[in-house]
């Protein structure tokens, strides 16, 4: 499968993050992507497993990650805009709200990486 390494800035809010994605050839074993980091002073902190599924709308993209910590499961919707028009973040998130466990007001503050920063207590 096609791998990335993405490179994400510390900012407080998502609409003000950074990110840079680098491809990573099929064959190159991420091993030796940690070794060539390891090198370059950066520190490992932590490998989870995590499955997403993708689902492609007209105005927007909807991935839902889920992965487990501590035994506990942890299921995030992510909405990606594909135009800066952040009504369709409310627009999203309606279509959504016909789940059931998810509520608009339940807004996840923290990034994934935050979150498993400190269910992992690092």
């Amino acid at each position: 499968g096609k791998s990335d390494l993405t490179i994400k800035n510390f900012r407080n809010s998502a609409f003000n993050r950074f990110e840079l994605e680098i491809p990573i050839e099929k064959d190159v074993a991420p091993e030796d992507v940690i070794y060539f980091l390891s090198l370059m002073n950066a520190n490992f902190l932590f490998s989870i497993d995590k499955t997403c599924y993708i689902f492609y709308f007209k105005k927007y993209i909807i991935v839902l990650y889920s992965f487990t910590l501590n035994n506990k499961e942890y299921k995030i919707l992510e909405i990606e805009l594909r135009q800066a028009d952040f009504n369709l973040i409310s627009e999203a998130e309606d279509l959504l709200s016909e789940l059931t466990g998810f509520s608009k007001s339940s807004r996840i503050k923290e990034s994934k990486f935050q979150i498993i920063k400190k269910a992992l207590n690092i």
